[in-house]
């Protein structure tokens, strides 16, 4: 009996101290965790532990969150990823978690993450700007954690994850008599993930595995931080393997290490300090790669999509291809953009453009039934002066003869038969008739009895000088060079360039057919300066001759440089310290854009556009002039009838014979 008790004693002995053994070993992961979490996440006190619904009821758990709250004193949320339907939004209140500010971070654990894949890939889509740690509640082979990270550290900020393990913590059962043995052990294991190191295997990737619990003190752990911080600052030790499109003639050199165009000297420049390992490949329709409509990307896009490349560039790409893991870095290339058209002498017998023709065609017709009623007015007013003064009624079928006729002829009636009018009378009616129809004259060309025709047909100089003589063409317009593709994003009606140019784009493919349409058809070229003069020597005047073809020069114009890079990769940031120095190199003429300054982009681009025409071309009336011509014809048109309606009034002798 005695020894009975004895043994008995012992045992409960054993098991108290295993027990205690258990809260000490969480409360040392829940310290782990604590560490690592303020070096990752800094000093956010907020967590809410991602598990599936068994890890998150067991004991083990259960445990290591009451060490982490009640002695770190920090603030837990669970979110019990089996209760959820296809919304992972986060956080949610009918998820259990409570609304927080930007300072909270998800732990989510590997029974999610390794267990449940589609789910946890839904949880990272629709939380992108979530910040991750993993915690392994099993035991997961290393390979497998590797994969993860290669298929993830570049995606959803995935790219500075940490991960905790400890053989035993989360996976025994909660026999206490069978947790004396599992708790023998005390592994806690943090891994890290280098994406550039390249392997033994050649392959790209390295694991880094750290013994979380030999890490002692604040400096130990500081070491976490600094790997990734040096990581991003010295990413000139890892060669990135750019593609870049073959375009021989943007990528000239003057020298062996200056470039004739801005296009290769971003490309040097990104090269010296970045450290591109580049792969130059032919252009054509998808050398970038397609993405399906079911968000599949294929071609070169596909490879930045499994980290295969590192980067993607080309100068003209401008179109959003709507994948999951590539963002947009837009350097601005300052350039040239010009016309090319057929070069004729300008005809002799054209009349100047007029400066009515930059209106559109509703204030034109506006112009012309201004021009007819007031005509009517002076044809009805002089018809009823003759009903009153004379015998004879078939001259009112002669002033409707001749009002049909010609607006000339209406001028001289009226002036050989308004005789009977006094002095001042006729001084009135003179310079209400002339101010109409010179007025009229200017702005419909009423004089060339065409009318019609030149309100339904844009006038243009034959040599043409500026963009506005281009823009009011009706000829078709070829763009060559991907022009269109850089305002595919933004283009709406408003824009100038593309509501004038748009309608009337024809397709064309290769220097030489292009040049061809041009001469053949009639059409314009709009492209960059350098491809224009290059093509000058290259096709034209070694055949035939400079005459047949007219470059119009205009302002400086803005393209867009685009870089393709993964979202989250930690040499973003690097990148775009590399396109801010070819900013204040003069390289680039606006610097980065992301997203988020779309707006900016947009108002760089009005302004641009808003400058397109220059001042000294046929200058357009603007509102003040036209207030102006409309406040003087309104003054003459109320003095003419202010004298007619005091002579029909007041002077008797208006309906006496003359």
């Amino acid at each position: 009996m005695k020894l009975f008790t004895i043994l008995l004693l012992l045992f409960g002995k054993n098991v108290l101290v295993a027990c205690e053994h258990i809260l000490i070993m969480e409360d040392k992961i829940a310290e782990t965790v604590l560490n690592a979490h303020l070096t990752f996440f800094h000093d956010q006190r907020i967590l809410s532990y991602i598990m599936a619904k068994y890890e998150m009821q067991g004991q083990p758990y259960q445990l290591f969150k009451s060490a982490l709250y009640n002695t770190h004193h920090f603030t837990l949320y669970d979110f019990d990823i089996t209760n959820t339907t296809s919304n992972y939004t986060l956080p949610g209140t009918e998820k259990g978690i409570t609304p927080h500010s930007s300072t909270h971070s998800y732990i989510i654990s590997s029974g999610v993450v390794f267990g449940m894949e589609d789910i946890a890939q839904n949880l990272f889509r629709q939380n992108p700007n979530t910040k991750w740690a993993i915690i392994l509640t099993r035991r997961i082979d290393e390979k497998d954690i590797l994969k993860f990270y290669k298929k993830y550290w570049n995606l959803y900020n995935m790219a500075f994850v940490i991960t905790i393990w400890n053989q035993y913590t989360f996976e025994f059962p909660d026999n206490l008599i069978t947790n004396i043995t599992y708790a023998k052990s005390k592994n806690c294991f943090l891994y890290m993930f280098n994406p550039f190191e390249i392997n033994d295997d050649g392959t790209r990737g390295k694991l880094i595995k750290l013994d979380a619990l030999q890490m002692k003190n604040k400096e130990d752990w500081a070491q976490i931080h600094y790997f990734y911080k040096n990581l991003m600052d010295n990413l000139y030790q890892y060669p990135l393997k750019v593609v870049l499109g073959k375009d021989d003639l943007l990528m000239e050199r003057i020298s062996k290490n200056k470039y004739k165009y801005p296009d290769g000297e971003l490309v040097m420049t990104l090269m010296e300090k970045m450290n591109f390992n580049i792969e130059r490949r032919p252009y054509g329709a998808s050398h970038l790669g397609l993405v399906l409509d079911n968000g599949t990307a294929i071609g070169v896009t596909a490879q930045l999509e499994k980290n295969e490349i590192d980067m993607i560039g080309n100068s003209r790409l401008m179109t959003d291809l709507g994948t999951n893991n590539t963002i947009f870095l837009n350097p601005h290339l300052q350039s040239y953009n010009v016309f090319l058209t057929k070069k004729k002498a300008p005809s002799n017998k054209r009349l100047t453009v007029m400066a009515w023709q930059n209106y559109s065609y509703p204030l034109n017709y506006f112009h012309v039934l201004m021009f007819i009623i007031s005509i009517l007015f002076l044809a009805i007013t002089e018809i009823f002066y003759q009903w009153k003064m004379c015998n004879n009624r078939m001259r009112v079928g002669q002033i409707v003869i001749l009002f049909i006729d010609s607006a000339t002829l209406i001028y001289s009636f009226l002036e050989e038969t308004a005789t009977s009018l006094k002095k001042w009378n006729k001084i009135y009616q003179r310079i209400f008739l002339c101010s109409i129809i010179m007025y009229f004259m200017l702005l419909t060309s009423v004089f060339k009895g065409n009318i019609v025709k030149d309100m339904s047909n844009s006038l243009i100089s034959e040599d043409p000088k500026h963009a506005c003589d281009i823009l009011q063409s009706n000829k078709p317009v070829i763009y060559f060079n991907s022009m269109h593709t850089i305002y595919r994003k933004y283009a709406n009606d408003t824009d100038l360039l593309m509501s004038k140019l748009m309608k009337r784009r024809s397709n064309c493919f290769g220097w030489g057919r292009c040049l061809l349409t041009v001469i053949d058809k009639d059409e314009i070229m709009i492209i960059r300066d350098n491809y224009a003069y290059n093509a000058k020597a290259q096709y034209w005047d070694n055949r035939t001759g400079a005459d047949l073809f007219h470059i119009v020069p205009e302002m400086p114009f803005v393209f867009f440089s685009a870089m393709t890079v993964p979202k989250g990769s930690p040499y973003q940031k690097k990148l775009n310290e590399m396109i801010l120095l070819c900013t204040e190199a003069g390289i680039i003429n606006h610097g980065i854009l992301t997203a988020k300054h779309s707006l900016e982009l947009k108002r760089l681009r009005r302004y641009i556009l808003g400058q397109f025409i220059p001042e000294e071309s046929h200058k357009p009336i603007n509102l003040k002039n036209i207030d102006m011509i409309v406040s003087v014809f309104s003054i003459m048109l109320f003095i003419s009838t202010f004298a007619f309606l005091c002579e029909i009034i007041f002077g008797k002798y208006f309906f006496k014979r003359a």
